[in-house]
């Protein structure tokens, strides 16, 4: 869901945050340890989970961090979940496995000890499973793309 328009206003704790046209805040720019501005973003599916997106990117001002911000959100829907700002989680982002599913890529990522994968069936749905050791779960699914399994999979998955 792209928002035609945001506006910015300071949250709480003063960092700028932009919301979107139903006040929902989509992005926070704020200031790090070493006064480096970067930003964060939330994206997903609002009916499935919204998680963030940090950008890689740090900047000298705060201006110059809103303007970033600003192209992220313009581009959000070609953004994917990298981190998570819960507790303890997130240390690796998804990725394209080696492994193929019925020809199409699979996916992959850890939580803790935990693995997932986002896989597709013969049907065309995505789904994902998760494994703790040797033990994989039953499927869980049915999607219709691999970002809404991913992001479905984070949800149920990630501490909050």
């Amino acid at each position: 869901m792209t928002s035609r328009h945001i506006s910015w206003e300071e949250s709480s704790n003063g960092n700028p945050i932009a919301k979107d046209d139903y006040n929902e805040v989509i992005c926070t720019v704020f200031q790090n340890d070493y006064g480096a501005w970067g930003v964060v973003i939330n994206v997903g599916d609002p009916y499935i989970g919204l998680r963030p997106h940090y950008s890689d990117k740090h900047f000298v001002t705060m201006e110059q961090a809103q303007k970033h911000a600003e192209t992220l959100i313009a581009n959000r829907h070609t953004l994917e979940p990298t981190q998570t700002a819960g507790k303890g989680g997130g240390s690796m982002a998804w990725r394209v496995q080696a492994k193929k599913c019925n020809g199409a890529p699979t996916y992959g990522r850890q939580y803790g000890s935990k693995r997932a994968s986002v896989k597709q069936a013969k049907s065309g749905k995505w789904y994902y499973v998760i494994s703790v050791g040797a033990s994989p779960s039953p499927s869980v699914g049915w999607f219709s793309t691999h970002q809404e399994a991913m992001a479905a999979c984070d949800f149920e998955n990630l501490p909050r």
